[in-house]
């Protein structure tokens, strides 16, 4: 009876260990402050604030992904229709002093709609319902809850453990004296006046006695916590593994100073007199295989003549990061690979007009097309496409699109003007050439195919996608490029004027015969 009272005076200290005093002692807890490095992000939606991100200062991914670092799908009010507009996939590098924002569908990027940019500090990008607005890095300190030790814990639960085991040891060990004392006798057995029998010697009965194993309490075993956390993000491949298979890689050999067969006419220098049919003009080098390429590489399976005129040399460009070869002089590794993208292309004339490249990584280096020929006036471009048109005659013209309610880049623009005004100043003179002009058109905008014409790059992509890997610099070309030729199967392209005979898609593709009256 003892041990069953002794029991209940343990269970009574547990209680009232458990209920007052525990709660009123500290647990034994430590933490640990750690400043980190955020990138802090506002996001508008619909033109409306809509919460403030942060994001690891480190490269992050943001998409419809639910993997994502960041993913659009958790945006409640984010419609479906609104889905579509949204890329899949940005990628955020982050430096100290700007963010390299790469995205696999163009976006804007400081006003600029483009796949590939610079963020600085309350710089923004737009997709489709969604700004963000990149407020900085940002330093934020956390405290860090640290594992307490073994002897902190003995010492936070000890007393309450320990009362607990002792009174379960003594209910126990008193409830087993209670199930093995003797049975009492029975009263008529008992004489009062009968005499006491002497006292024998009966051998001490020997009882095992339970090990302390049997008063332990039984259960299942409890196992061990997992260590360590799951990641909330996983990790950011790089931007080279997130490329598509179909991707044309950038040569790695170096290359050949310059295709032997291909004549390249310096800026001011004299137009050899070469028989051509199509006159291809852009602005930079990797414009002709981005936006021409597939008519260009048509030309070439069709066996007409074509040659190029590109305004610029590129040298406001930006390296890609794939790109490993030497980074001395950007200027002449883009006259290279133009050169040999045009020799790829079949173009039988590389024509420099050497005009300045201003860069192009947000709205503030935006300018007007007629600011840009202003700019380019000294050279006199328009009077360098006259000589160009009456020296070569082209059948026909392709240029880039000139202004539009579409943005694009300026200097674009301002080419497709030059051209324009030369060709009007040649027909003036009296001159029946050119006879065809188109300018080029963004396949992205389907609103704006009204009087346009398409043709298909199937037949001839492997050709186009060899001409944007020479492009080894230009991550526009290599890779965006491609993507463009994969996801918008046809080339497309406004017809300006046409006087020829032969029908505008027959004549790059199936040279129909003149008909003979």
């Amino acid at each position: 009876m003892i041990y069953l009272l002794a029991g209940l005076g343990f269970t009574g200290l547990t209680i009232l260990y458990i209920k007052f005093i525990l709660p009123r002692r500290r647990f034994p807890s430590r933490f640990h402050s750690i400043t980190e490095k955020r990138m802090q992000f506002f996001l508008y939606l619909h033109g409306k604030w809509n919460r403030e991100i942060l994001l690891p200062f480190r490269e992050v991914r943001l998409g419809m992904d639910p993997s994502s670092d960041f993913s659009f799908a958790t945006l409640e009010e984010l419609q479906a229709s609104s889905i579509a507009d949204l890329p899949s996939q940005i990628v955020l590098s982050p430096t100290d002093d700007y963010i390299r924002v790469t995205s696999d569908r163009p976006l804007l990027i400081q006003g600029v709609e483009r796949s590939s940019g610079w963020l600085r500090v309350n710089g923004i990008l737009r997709a489709g319902p969604v700004k963000i607005v990149f407020k900085g890095p940002l330093e934020v300190k956390e405290r860090v809850r640290m594992k307490p030790s073994f002897i902190a814990l003995s010492n936070y639960y000890g007393p309450g453990v320990a009362s607990g085991f002792l009174a379960l040891l003594c209910v126990t060990v008193g409830l087993y004296t209670l199930a093995h004392l003797p049975a009492p006798l029975a009263s008529s057995e008992l004489s009062v006046h009968a005499p006491i029998p002497p006292t024998e010697s009966v051998p001490a009965r020997s009882e095992p006695r339970p090990s302390s194993t049997e008063f332990a309490p039984k259960g299942p075993s409890i196992p061990p916590s997992p260590r360590g956390s799951a990641s909330l993000t996983g990790s950011i491949p790089s931007v080279s593994s997130q490329l598509p298979s179909k991707k044309a890689e950038p040569r790695k050999e170096p290359f050949p100073d310059f295709p032997d067969s291909l004549p390249i006419v310096a800026p001011g220098g004299r137009i050899p007199v070469v028989p051509i049919k199509v006159l291809f003009v852009h602005a930079h080098p990797d414009d002709e295989s981005i936006e021409f390429g597939t008519l260009m590489a048509l030309c070439k399976t069709q066996g007409i003549p074509t040659a190029t005129v590109l305004f610029t040399d590129g040298e406001g460009g930006i390296f890609s990061k794939e790109y490993s070869g030497p980074r001395t002089s950007l200027r002449e590794i883009r006259i290279r690979e133009a050169a040999w993208a045009l020799h790829t292309l079949g173009s039988a004339l590389y024509i420099r007009l050497g005009l300045s490249n201003l860069p192009y990584n947000g709205v503030r280096d935006e300018q007007k097309a007629t600011e840009v020929i202003q700019r380019w006036s000294p050279s006199n471009p328009t009077e360098r496409m006259v000589d160009i048109l009456l020296t070569l005659k082209p059948d026909i013209v392709i240029s880039p699109e000139e202004p539009s309610k579409i943005r694009k880049h300026f200097e674009h623009e301002a080419v497709a003007l030059v051209v324009k005004n030369a060709i009007d100043q040649v027909r003036r003179m009296g001159h029946s050439f050119p006879r065809g002009y188109l300018q080029s058109l963004d396949p992205r905008y389907p609103m704006e195919r009204k009087g346009s014409i398409s043709f298909t790059r199937s037949p001839v992509a492997d050709l186009q996608r060899t001409a944007l890997s020479h492009h080894r610099t230009q991550a526009d070309a290599f890779y965006f490029g491609v993507q463009r030729t994969e996801k918008y199967p046809e080339e497309v392209y406004r017809v300006k004027f046409w006087s020829l005979e032969e029908d505008t898609l027959l004549y790059f593709t199936e040279r129909a015969p003149k008909q003979v009256p």
